[in-house]
């Protein structure tokens, strides 16, 4: 019997310590909470004046969130404006000496258009409205604040683009993409010196204006082509940069007409060929065949006859230009050019996109089915006169 006593003392110091075991982590639990909850509404509330003003700072609960908040798109398109941004740089036309010097600062509605800075020694690209117009010393460049006299224009006479000397170093410089690796929908910011930033989408990478069927006609010395986006962007995003998530330039914004809602961009590519040209020859030299062609890709519903049963190629559609390299060749209307160089001319590869990957006086081979027969043309490119 004193055993079976014993046992249940036992028992009973057990559940003794048990309870104040719990009862002790009870007490702890309770106290973390009421710090973090409770505490600050008693400290401001039930021990102080009512009438005072408590500092939002002091409540953790309504202190302001610094750390940015969004969907990994948001982030991407931080990262690209912050990669860019430093190596943007408005155009602007040179304001004439004024009484006032107030009326010499330039306004963000005198912007002729953005540009990105290309090179650390001070060569700018840009696009315009009528900005290939304007001599060098009509021009001054605003760059962080500063006014940069222009030294040098050099106008592409293919695309328009611009390309700008001033007298610096050490600048900041964009980082080049490819605008041939562009996708349906893809996701592009559009920064314009003026730090204001649009996000649209691609649209079509391959866009051609076609209302009629002339518009179908093309030239062998010019770009049909541009990229068109999703949204209407403003005017003061002419000559803007178009970036990719990555940061990259992809292309430029092309001057916008008071009848479109849809923006153009002219892609990289058309003119990154001639980049390093320019910087060492401070000449924008472009090839000329002189022909104009309708590209059979294109071309639906054209009579098999008129094409040779053929959908790729590009169909010469009138008698090469007088003193070209075409005409000197001895090409004639109807002849199919079918390759330059061994290089299919499809709808990947336009005629127009072969012959100006090449520079004036380079010579080609190009492959021609000519009244139903194919033939070989030997062809020395000329130089762009414009």
């Amino acid at each position: 019997m004193k055993f079976l006593n014993n046992k249940k003392g036992d028992r009973i110091s057990d559940v003794i310590i048990l309870a104040l075991i719990f009862g002790f982590a009870a007490g702890v639990v309770g106290e973390i909470v009421a710090d973090v909850y409770i505490n600050p509404w008693q400290t401001d509330f039930a021990f102080n004046d009512v009438n005072q003003v408590v500092p939002v700072n002091n409540i953790p609960e309504l202190r302001r969130v610094k750390t940015f908040l969004g969907i990994e798109q948001d982030f991407q398109v931080n990262s690209a404006v912050t990669k860019a941004a430093p190596a943007l740089a408005g155009i602007y036309q040179k304001k004439s000496l004024a009484p006032s010097p107030v009326n010499q600062i330039y306004l963000p509605k005198d912007l002729l258009a953005s540009s990105f800075i290309l090179t650390s020694d001070g060569w700018l690209v840009s696009v315009g409205q009528g900005l290939a117009d304007y001599k060098s010393d009509q021009l001054i460049v605003s760059f962080n604040n500063i006014v940069y006299p222009v030294i040098k224009k050099i106008t592409d006479p293919v695309t328009g683009v611009a390309f700008i000397k001033i007298n610096d170093n050490n600048l900041p410089v964009v980082l080049l993409g490819d605008s041939d690796a562009l996708t349906l929908g893809q996701v592009v910011v559009v920064l314009n010196s003026l730090n204001q930033v649009s996000v649209s989408t691609i649209k079509d990478a391959n866009y051609s204006n076609v209302l009629t069927q002339q518009d179908l006609v093309q030239s062998s010395d010019a770009y049909a082509k541009s990229i068109l986006l999703s949204d209407a962007i403003a005017k003061s995003n002419i000559g803007s940069p178009v970036l990719n998530l990555g940061g990259e330039v992809i292309g430029l914004i092309k001057p916008i007409d008071n009848d479109k809602t849809l923006t153009e961009v002219l892609p990289l590519n058309s003119f990154k060929n001639i980049l390093i040209n320019i910087l060492r020859t401070g000449l924008a030299k472009r090839p000329t065949l002189g022909v104009k062609y309708l590209d059979l890709s294109q071309a639906v519903g054209l009579d098999p006859a008129a094409s040779n049963g053929l959908t790729k190629g590009a169909l010469l559609t009138e008698k090469p230009a007088k003193n070209s390299a075409a005409a000197a060749a001895g090409l004639l209307v109807n002849d199919i050019i079918t390759a330059v160089n061994g290089n299919p001319v499809d709808e990947s590869n336009s005629l127009s996109d072969l012959i100006l990957s090449y520079k004036p006086a380079d010579k080609l081979e190009l492959d021609l089915i000519r009244n139903g027969s194919p033939i070989q043309v030997a062809v020395t490119l000329l130089e762009n006169s414009k």
